[in-house]
């Protein structure tokens, strides 16, 4: 477990390479890192609560009418992190997809892209506690942009160094695929 993260972190694209190539007897199961970071994130995210996530994120919103009915930003923080964890799972075949129909030509077929995607979702996951934790000593109310920035950084350097191509091309199509 410690060796898989130290290379989530320092590392994605060697870790893709290894788990996909090598063997996968040194990485810790992509989906069990899920599982796990995925728990201990929305501990976290608990105790600090989501009320203070989102508290920026949702200003405003009272003024804004939909068919007569006004949004309830409360409601929809609720709603959000009762079903955080089945929504980041629904998103990684739906990732995948994107992301395999933008590198089709890279050699790799659509079961390793939802590996790459579970792995990615765990970075995000880790990348999450990580920020809670700043968030408990500093302000919350930047961690849901900082989490949004952070993880798109972090997916294009993930498939970059994956699939070793640099290009504007590869990058653009690969910023229209997230």
């Amino acid at each position: 477990l410690v060796f898989t993260l130290k290379l989530l972190v320092t590392n994605p694209g060697g870790l893709l390479h290894q788990y996909l190539n090598e063997g996968r007897y040194r990485i810790f199961n992509g989906f069990r890192l899920l599982i796990l970071t995925t728990a201990v994130s929305l501990f976290l995210m608990y105790l600090v609560g989501p009320e203070e996530i989102f508290g920026n994120l949702t200003e405003g919103w009272d003024n804004y009418e939909a068919s007569e009915a006004k949004i309830d930003p409360a409601e929809l923080q609720n709603v959000f992190f009762d079903w955080y964890n089945i929504l980041l799972w629904i998103a990684i075949p739906i990732y995948a997809l994107f992301s395999y129909m933008a590198n089709r030509k890279a050699g790799y077929n659509y079961a390793e892209h939802v590996v790459m995607q579970s792995f990615h979702i765990s970075a995000i996951n880790v990348i999450t506690i990580v920020l809670i934790g700043f968030s408990i000593l500093i302000s919350v109310s930047w961690m849901f942009y900082a989490i949004l920035l952070v993880s798109f950084v972090y997916y294009l350097w993930m498939l970059t160094a994956w699939i070793r191509r640099r290009s504007v091309w590869f990058i653009l199509k690969n910023v229209f695929a997230f």
